[in-house]
């Protein structure tokens, strides 16, 4: 994956196989991510699928939010 490819796959927008999971109203609950996974993991056809976190709805690049921290004792 590069930056050219990933920008065209945002430019068309959300599809059966894109799918964009914001974070800049409110953080993503784990819960949302994996029903995202299970979705593209269960669509037909052979193209891949792709979740995209930090892309808005519409299709604003926003970033993601911290999820887990490596805490080293």
């Amino acid at each position: 994956m590069n930056s050219e490819l990933l920008r065209e796959i945002i430019a068309k927008g959300e599809s059966l196989n894109v799918e964009f999971k914001g974070e800049e109203k409110a953080s993503l609950p784990d819960s949302a991510l994996v029903e995202a996974v299970i979705c593209l993991a269960n669509r037909s056809g052979e193209e891949p699928g792709w979740l995209l976190v930090g892309v808005e709805d519409d299709r604003r690049i926003t970033g993601a939010r911290p999820r887990h921290y490596w805490r080293q004792d």
